[in-house]
């Protein structure tokens, strides 16, 4: 083999071709090397010494070993909550949380096991935290937000929506929910501009109004509802849940008249609307327009029964409230219309509560207290409310304040609410005291 053919063969071991240039290699080395004829002169090569044959390693560039990241490590602590191993998750998050600082995961795992613990507090305080290490992370405000307003926080929840809408400033729906929120803490100004803002960007939004009034009536803040309403019928002037909303948030305040024109608007517009006719019936009789509040409610109730569930338990309502109201001049009338009325639609629950109701009004009022004895054994919550009324205008405070506290527990905004409060006070019992 000549010199050059040698020289190529050692190379290509050197670099590790492969394991047949190896056996060239072996040959190559045994050969005596026989000078090829040259007219040049060379250089002389130095003498290389035989060694050990070795296998070559080939050459690489060096690379990091990957290892497994967040979401693979979040796995564990996942896994040692569903096996109820609360603790050892708890150990594994915060550990995570210290790895890795500018995660909310971990401060998010961490939060939703406090929850499962119903330690909310400390839960609100890692969903805050979430909140600091990324302004961004639209889970961490959701959860936040979620949270509380599971706990009623309401002011905690506007300062959260903020940081939201600052996010996200064009989301009608998340206008609309902060808005919501501004209803409830009875910051009217703010909720319309919020609703306004929203139909801006969305402008089927009558709804809207009509949800964030019925809101702020939810949480006892009438005027508020009676503001907000009044700037969503400058935009929806036809809107029907709008003026009732309003009449009823008047009828809260005791402004009897003003309710009156609200329900008297609704039926001008759509004289089918039997929750109308319920309201401006109920509203007649605080009046004292007895005659006129059983017309009302009779035609409450033919309306609602063709008109659905919902409608038609307040039908049976409007009727017992029909022969409360006959039964201010003639009590044989009420109970003439109550019995056609059962026996077209049964003993229900309503209907039962009317005959208390024209007993009261008769003067038997132990008669009136065993039909309100049987409804709310039933489970039918006005009973209570009439059932405390009726103690009460017997002298009887400490059961009627035992009953309008029962009934309170339960019922929360609305005319009989403010009804029992007032009834409440001047009894000389805080309302609020439950």
């Amino acid at each position: 083999m000549n010199q050059v053919a040698r020289r190529t063969a050692l190379l290509l071991c050197m670099i590790g071709v492969g394991g047949v240039l190896l056996s060239a290699l072996a040959a190559c080395s045994a050969e005596p090397a026989t000078p090829a004829p040259s007219t040049v002169t060379r250089t002389p090569s130095p003498t290389r010494k035989p060694t050990a044959t070795r296998t070559p390693t080939p050459t690489r560039t060096p690379r990091p070993t990957s290892g497994p990241g967040l979401d693979e490590l979040m796995e564990t602590p996942l896994a040692m909550a569903a096996a109820a191993d609360l603790e050892g998750a708890q150990a594994a998050y915060s550990d995570l949380a210290s790895l890795y600082p500018g995660s909310v995961e971990p401060l998010l795992g961490l939060s939703a096991l406090l929850q499962r613990q119903g330690d909310w507090e400390a839960a609100l305080d890692y969903l805050e935290r979430a909140a600091e290490v990324d302004p961004s992370s639209w889970e961490a405000l959701r959860q936040w937000a979620l949270l509380l307003e599971q706990q009623g926080d309401y002011i905690g929840l506007a300062g959260v929506y903020d940081r939201m809408v600052r996010l996200e400033p064009e989301d009608p729906d998340l206008l609309v929910a902060r808005a919501t929120i501004k209803a409830r803490l009875g910051q009217a100004d703010a909720a319309v501009d919020d609703l306004q803002a929203a139909q801006a960007l969305d402008p089927h939004r009558e709804y809207a109004w009509i949800n964030v009034t019925g809101a702020a009536s939810g949480a006892r803040q009438y005027e508020a509802a009676i503001e907000i309403a009044g700037a969503g019928l400058e935009a929806h002037p036809d809107a029907a849940g709008l003026l009732m909303e309003r009449g009823l948030a008047y009828l809260s305040l005791g402004d009897a008249e003003r309710a009156m024109a609200d329900f008297a608007a609704v039926i001008d517009h759509d004289d089918s609307h039997y929750s109308a006719y319920h309201w401006r019936g109920r509203t007649l009789i605080a009046l004292e327009r007895y005659d006129e509040a059983s017309e009302d409610l009779q035609k409450a109730g033919e309306l609602g029964v063709l008109s659905g569930a919902a409608g038609v338990n307040q039908a049976y309502e409007s009727m017992a409230y029909a022969a409360d109201a006959m039964a201010r001049s003639d009590v044989n009338a009420a109970f003439t219309y109550l019995a056609q009325q059962v026996f077209e639609y049964g003993s229900r629950d309503a209907l039962l509560l009317g005959y208390g109701l024209v007993r009261w009004r008769q003067g038997s009022v132990s008669l009136a207290l065993d039909y309100m004895d049987s409804r709310i054994e039933a489970g039918y919550i006005p009973a209570l409310y009439w059932r405390g009324m009726i103690y009460a205008d017997d002298g009887q405070e400490i059961k009627a304040v035992a009953d309008l506290q029962a009934f309170l527990a339960v019922r929360r905004f609305g005319p009989d609410v403010e009804s029992a409060r007032e009834l409440l006070e001047e009894i000389g019992v805080d309302p609020d005291d439950l």
